[in-house]
């Protein structure tokens, strides 16, 4: 709670205990309102009213006393949230009236109801590019676009701090192939099940990493995504475990449920919130003088990324997933020493879409000490799994999701 001059704790059903850090002064100063979301949608709202307490004191608030208090429901899957936002009353010499000054988000338990669940529909023709979702080319990758922190890449004090020596001279990360046997594909009943396994291959002095891919196409339009990549011990303190697609440039709406509404990294996530959120993905471009890693999100549930055509959504089938989107792939961003040197967004002709089962924190070693251990990614297997399907320009992205979360596509 560093800087926030209240706290919200959760106590037993609707009762949270409201607690002032503050020394010397009241919390009249400040308004408390609260929602309630469900998957990211606001189901219920009202205020908070804890009066003139004082200074390290808290005060027990029972919430369904207020009229507005429901009790969250949602489809089999669905997740709800209690969010506390505390604002000033008035303006002062230094924030306005209504200046957000602190916020806690509390998990709520959700009541299951039966949701009505969208007709299937047809296969789109032209879903993710030139290829089927069953066929998008995911492709493996454990590099990231190397940042200020993970060490200096041009001049005399190039990797003199960081990881940028190990990860790109030593290991050759920025240059792994994927390298693979043919894909091998049988029918079951009703779905067509595609396997490819072979190896990411570092360029340099290293350990490959094995991959196996797999994906099962239904006929009701859903893709199982299965891939599982083997880190050896060797290449433990990775930059990142996940898979990459090359989507069409015009696929600019980005919407997902997860963490947000800005960018968040495993030692870079208190400022972030969960809920539904909607953007663009040249606005998830964050203008370093010198291009590096940008744009990433946790705590994923669904993503969706589309034009005014087609698109694709993508579930994950358990939690720990991360996405970012952008237009710029990694080996751009590390390729260019200043922002000149990368393709306008204006007119981009590629969106480039990542799904991490781990990703490493950032660190201080620009000015400090590395990204601590409980932040780096070490060696074992790590697996990306997620349910895919393409979108039509009025398909509801959140609605499919929640058919997939349900459980409703599980064997």
């Amino acid at each position: 709670w560093l800087g926030r001059p209240v706290e919200v704790l959760a106590l037993s059903g609707a009762k949270v205990r409201v607690v002032s850090h503050r020394w010397f002064t009241t919390l009249s100063d400040l308004r408390g309102r609260w929602r309630v979301d469900v998957d990211g949608t606001q189901v219920a709202s009202g205020t908070l009213d804890v009066g003139d307490l004082g200074p390290q004191s808290s005060q027990v608030v029972d919430l369904s006393a207020d009229p507005a208090w429901v009790r969250p429901t949602g489809p089999a899957g669905a997740t709800a949230t209690l969010t506390v936002e505390w604002v000033q009353r008035r303006a002062t010499e230094w924030f306005p009236a209504g200046a957000l000054v602190g916020w806690d988000q509390l998990p709520l338990p959700v009541r299951t109801v039966r949701a009505a669940v969208p007709v299937p529909r047809a296969r789109a023709v032209v879903p993710v590019g030139e290829r089927t979702v069953d066929q998008a080319p995911w492709t493996p990758t454990v590099f990231r676009a190397l940042t200020d922190n993970d060490g200096l890449r041009v001049g005399w004090l190039r990797g003199i701090q960081g990881q940028t020596l190990r990860w790109v001279d030593t290991l050759g990360l920025d240059r792994a192939d994927w390298v693979h046997a043919p894909p091998r594909q049988r029918r079951t009943r009703d779905d067509v099940v595609t396997t490819t396994t072979g190896e990411l291959r570092p360029a340099g002095e290293a350990p490959p990493v094995g991959v196996r891919h797999r994906t099962v196409a239904r006929p009701d339009g859903w893709t199982r995504l299965d891939v599982v990549l083997t880190v050896p011990p060797a290449l433990a303190d990775l930059p990142r475990v996940g898979l990459e697609l090359e989507l069409p440039g015009t696929w600019e709406d980005l919407e997902w449920l997860g963490d947000g509404p800005h960018e968040s990294y495993p030692d870079r996530c208190a400022s972030v919130r969960r809920g539904r959120w909607a953007s663009t993905v040249s606005d998830q471009y964050v203008d370093f003088v010198v291009p590096q890693e940008h744009g990433r999100h946790g705590g994923l549930d669904w993503v969706a990324v589309r034009d005014d055509e087609c698109g694709l959504l993508v579930v994950a089938r358990r939690p720990g997933l991360s996405f970012t989107a952008r237009h710029h792939a990694d080996h751009e961003l590390w390729a260019a020493t200043h922002t000149d040197d990368l393709p306008p967004l204006a007119g981009a002709s590629r969106t480039w879409l990542y799904l991490d089962a781990a990703h490493r924190g950032l660190g201080t070693a620009a000015c400090g000490p590395d990204a601590l251990d409980r932040y780096r990614v070490g060696s074992g297997r790590f697996t990306v799994s997620a349910w895919c399907r393409d979108l039509g320009p009025r398909d509801d992205a959140a609605a499919w999701a929640a058919v997939a979360r349900s459980g409703a596509l599980e064997d």
